[in-house]
């Protein structure tokens, strides 16, 4: 089976091979290889040629696997309290985030969000600011209403000077 993946990748049953093989890391909790296996799949192009599904399975293990990793880092983070934790916390959400787009919005949202509130904790203002701009700007609704009162009390911490450049506005001298 993983020999048709790797050196016949072109073979008509090459992607109900590699799917099995997902499914039997996944049902194992073998979770480490199955994401060593999506990358180095996404990583095969004669793999994924012609086979959309397929690639969106793989994108669909990495993003989730993603944001796997932003839980487990802002877990780490709650425990410690370091702004460094909630710093990689932040990066994590914001990897997450990237990698989703533009294939699942809400995950898109969530993650920004989240990155936003770890990026807060670390106080990482101006990437916060960044993060809930990006919720603001791409969403409707609760989370679109909650960064905007975090937008709101992270402002009230800056200094005049630098509420206005955060915001894109002109320094009044």
């Amino acid at each position: 089976m993983i020999g048709v993946i790797l050196y016949q990748p072109r073979a008509p049953y090459a992607e109900s091979y590699a799917q099995l093989l997902l499914d039997k890391l996944n049902v194992e909790g073998r979770f480490d290889e199955l994401i060593a296996w999506t990358e180095r799949m996404l990583a095969m192009p004669n793999l994924l040629r012609g086979r959309a599904d397929l690639e969106s399975l793989l994108q669909t293990i990495r993003v989730r696997a993603a944001r796997k990793r932003a839980e487990d880092a802002e877990a780490s983070a709650t425990a410690s309290g370091s702004d460094a934790a909630w710093r990689r916390a932040g990066d994590a959400y914001a990897t997450a985030a990237r990698l989703a787009a533009p294939r699942d919005r809400l995950m898109v949202i969530e993650s920004q969000f989240d990155a936003g509130i770890a990026y807060a904790r670390a106080s990482e203002t101006l990437a916060a600011l960044a993060s809930f701009r990006g919720v603001i700007e791409g969403s409707h609704g609760t989370l679109h209403d909650r960064a905007q009162e975090q937008v709101v009390r992270l402002l009230v911490r800056l200094p005049r000077t630098w509420t206005v450049r955060a915001l894109g506005g002109i320094v009044d001298p």
